[in-house]
């Protein structure tokens, strides 16, 4: 179990393990990715194989606090779902895995795997890497994933990930994706550095005349600027898939049944491992090569097996405490989410945050309500100052969506008449708030619904 900390890494040596980034990058993979991934490795690994699952469903009870009962089951009754030999689910599984083109993870690695690198900067770059979001932009801060002891190399690897194609991720956001295709690029314009370091709200904004008194530059210094920021990509990796998934699958369902919440795991969709029983014989040959390989072989498809497990209990876990903190959600539907952050989480499953932020990345759940993904139940508080009650984003969305709708029929609401609608529900709301809301959802304005 990773406990809550400083760093994913300062639960394990100084010297990062293939296991850690092992575990670390499956934690972050979506179902279909996971399935290609555990595809390609009883492939390379010949000591791998898949086992026939056991018909019958684990089933784990615990109370909320309210005393509603929320039930964990694993869910194998798919009647889709039949249990096979070995070689049949092996082919099956394998034709049914989705490999869509290169993912931006991918093609980073199989670059980074061409520098002439040491074992320790391949494996740190491995980790900066699966941990970049579909922008190319980290998931978890840096200082949150490395020791100190660790940050120069860190850095240097960091510089290496800056040059490969595409150039511009691995950085923090667009602003320092700019940056850094401005300086592997070069030929930048005098003052162009400065100012998108220190002044890029003024560039958004258009605002010329305040950059020329700041930096002391001609307005064709400006415009000679604008014009080189518009050679640069403020979206690198458009081009690339974000893993091997293009369509959802949800790895948990969560229904009601009266006060009751049922909570399914999908696992027949990942499918059981264990060691090659025949190929554990061959570790007791005299042929040493034999030996070694075999040795070897097992040795790391166990460490896969870990990294799965480890996976899905702390998705398990994950998802269940999130069921008991948003109990409202799932018995009575949206409008419902309460204030929730990972930290939260994170302190209750005695857990990282940043593990928390992993593991809920890209995961989807089928519950009463349609399909959500986990990040949906994670919700900074907007504080009411007239009630003191705490209302979440999208609990204060849905609510902004059935204020629209019920009006719908009599008059057309400005964003500003919704405001007001909401003051007196004891929800302050400002009205460029709401109207980013309402875009948000998709709504037209008053004028445009007309």
């Amino acid at each position: 179990m990773l406990h809550q900390g400083p760093s994913l890494i300062q639960t394990q040596s100084q010297k990062l393990s293939p296991q850690m980034l092992q575990t670390v990058k499956l934690m972050a993979l979506p179902l279909l990715d996971l399935q290609a991934a555990i595809s390609a490795e009883i492939e390379a690994n010949p000591a791998l194989e898949l086992v026939e699952r056991d018909d019958t469903p684990d089933n784990l009870q615990t109370k909320d606090l309210d005393g509603a009962d929320i039930n964990y089951l694993e869910e194998d009754s798919d009647p889709g779902y039949t249990h096979s030999n070995s070689d049949k689910s092996v082919s099956e599984f394998i034709e049914g895995t989705q490999t869509n083109k290169e993912s931006l993870i991918d093609h980073l690695i199989n670059q980074l795997r061409l520098c002439k690198l040491t074992e320790e900067e391949t494996l740190i770059g491995e980790l900066l890497i699966n941990n970049l979001d579909s922008n190319g932009f980290h998931i978890t801060k840096i200082d949150d994933l490395f020791l100190d002891s660790q940050m120069k190399i860190v850095n240097k690897v960091i510089d290496i990930i800056h040059q490969l194609d595409p150039i511009g991720v691995c950085v923090n956001d667009i602003y320092e994706s700019l940056i850094v295709q401005a300086k592997i690029l070069g030929r930048y314009p005098y003052g162009t550095i400065e100012i998108l370091s220190e002044s890029m709200d003024l560039i958004t904004k258009g605002k010329k005349k305040l950059i020329m008194e700041k930096y002391d530059l001609s307005i064709e210094d400006i415009e000679d600027i604008y014009d080189y920021l518009k050679t640069l990509n403020p979206h690198p990796t458009a081009e690339f898939t974000t893993g091997y998934s293009n369509y959802i699958i949800p790895e948990a369902h969560v229904t009601k049944e009266g006060k009751s919440i049922n909570v399914y795991l999908k696992e027949e969709n990942i499918p059981s491992l264990t060691i090659n029983k025949e190929f554990e014989e061959y570790k007791e040959t005299d042929n040493k090569d034999v030996n070694r390989f075999a040795k070897k072989s097992i040795n790391s498809a166990n460490s896969f097996i870990q990294a799965i497990n480890m996976r899905n209990s702390t998705l398990l876990k994950t998802i269940n405490s999130i069921v008991k903190n948003q109990k409202e959600f799932f018995l009575f539907g949206p409008g419902n989410i309460k204030p929730l952050t990972r930290k939260e989480i994170a302190l209750e499953t005695e857990l990282s945050e940043s593990t928390i932020s992993r593991i809920s990345s890209d995961k989807y759940i089928q519950t009463d309500w349609g399909i959500y993904n986990l990040k949906y139940f994670f919700s900074n508080a907007i504080v009411s100052s007239q009630s003191g009650r705490d209302h979440s984003k999208e609990s204060v969305k849905e609510i902004v969506k059935n204020i629209i709708i019920e009006n719908k029929s009599e008059k057309k609401l400005s964003d500003q008449q919704i405001s007001n609608i909401l003051k007196e529900r004891g929800i302050n709301l400002a009205r460029r708030t709401v109207s980013k809301y309402r875009k948000e959802l998709n709504l037209l304005s008053s004028y445009e619904r007309q």
